[in-house]
């Protein structure tokens, strides 16, 4: 028996329905396969595989989340088991033991997602802490303890 351990040499692209971004992600795995067979045909069964689930990865990009891609695992391992078959005439079980974003994208899909969020809390209107930075400073008048934001009190008129 082998099991050839598969990795993507490059990030795959994917473009997030929700928010628009393009993200790197990074996958990885196992080719299980009940036969020995030559470090050669291991080579050309492990870049088979990447390219079957970068393919899948990339036809779901601009119409589903990255979120939702963990529902297609399954569907991932099965395409790519079926390439193996097809290709080599060899039967695999392909394990994806990991789909994950790249450390940049990670951090550019929660900074997008926080914004999503601040936009849907509060739509056009300034943030609370915008709000109060821009409300004026209120004074009380020395003379008749009226309180204000203009330069003047407006109950008598006393330079504040």
């Amino acid at each position: 028996m082998d099991i050839i351990k598969f990795g993507t040499p490059f990030p795959v692209k994917f473009k997030d329905a929700d928010t628009n971004l393009i993200l790197s992600i990074v996958f990885n795995g196992n080719i299980v396969i009940n036969q020995e067979i030559s470090e050669d045909l291991q080579q050309q069964i492990r870049f088979a595989v990447v390219n079957d689930i970068s393919s899948q990865i990339s036809k779901l990009s601009s119409t589903n989340r990255y979120a939702s891609l963990i529902s297609h695992v399954n569907e991932f391992t099965q395409n790519a088991a079926s390439t193996v078959e097809s290709n080599f005439g060899i039967k695999a079980e392909v394990q994806l033991m990991s789909l994950t974003l790249t450390e940049e994208s990670n951090k550019e899909l929660i900074a997008k997602q926080e914004e999503i969020m601040r936009s849907r809390l509060y739509g056009n209107t300034p943030t609370p802490n915008m709000i109060q930075s821009n409300v004026p400073s209120q004074k009380h008048c020395p003379s008749c303890g009226t309180t204000s934001s203009g330069k003047f009190c407006p109950n008598c008129g006393m330079k504040l």
